[in-house]
């Protein structure tokens, strides 16, 4: 018998502090870290998005509909355009 893994997403989540000195009055606020990765999509979902529109054609709606029905994702049409953006500019220089 064949089988394939359950597979479940992770989110981390990264809170950021801000507040006022008591000394000097100054607001100080946190900063993310430049290793930290921008949006809310990580690697793996990104370049799942792409493969999906890139090998199987997949329409935005589509892809929409993947992962809100696989993977319990609720995305905008919007962020998925994003990430489809990212991984075009991602792969450009290899694609060349």
């Amino acid at each position: 018998m064949f089988d394939i893994p359950v597979v479940r997403c992770s989110v981390v989540e990264h809170q950021l502090f801000g507040g006022q000195c008591n000394g000097c009055g100054k607001y100080h606020c946190a900063q993310t870290p430049n290793s930290f990765p921008a949006g809310h999509m990580g690697p793996n979902l990104v370049a799942l998005i792409a493969h999906l529109s890139g090998r199987y054609h997949l329409s935005i709606r589509n892809i929409q509909d993947y992962l809100r029905e696989h993977w319990q994702l609720d995305f905008s049409i919007g962020a998925i355009s994003e990430a489809q953006a990212k991984a075009t500019k991602a792969l450009a220089e290899p694609y060349r």
